[in-house]
Order: structure tokens, then C-alpha cells, then sequence
């Protein structure tokens, strides 16, 4: 499989792409969503517990 069809699979899935084309959900490829969703729930826990560390910190100073 060649880096072209990925790149292009991910533009497919990519949010911006979906809002432009009305919430038609283009993505069909169920691994490359899990991965994008995966990685969005990563980010989303490491700032909740970055910004829960800093909130401590500043309690304590």
C-alpha cells in the first residue's frame, strides 16, 4: 500500500473534510477512524491531566 492512498485515506477522514461535505462520513475504513479517534482521546487525556497538574501546582504555590 503506498503512502499516497494513506495520506489520502486520512484527508477522507480528516474533520475539516467532513464538515465541508455536510456530515457525509466518507471514511469506510474502520481501522483508520479507530486509529484517528484513539489518538484524539490520547490528546484529550494528556491535556485534561496536564492542565488538573498545573491547577495543583498553583494551589500549592
Amino acid at each position: 500500500e503506498s503512502i499516497g492512498i494513506y495520506f489520502y485515506r486520512i484527508k477522507i477522514c480528516s474533520p475539516t473534510f467532513f464538515f465541508k461535505n455536510r456530515f457525509h462520513f466518507f471514511c469506510h475504513d474502520r481501522a483508520t477512524m479507530q486509529k484517528f479517534f484513539f489518538l484524539l482521546l490520547t490528546t484529550v487525556k494528556i491535556v485534561i491531566y496536564y492542565y488538573y497538574y498545573y491547577f495543583l501546582n498553583s494551589f500549592k504555590n
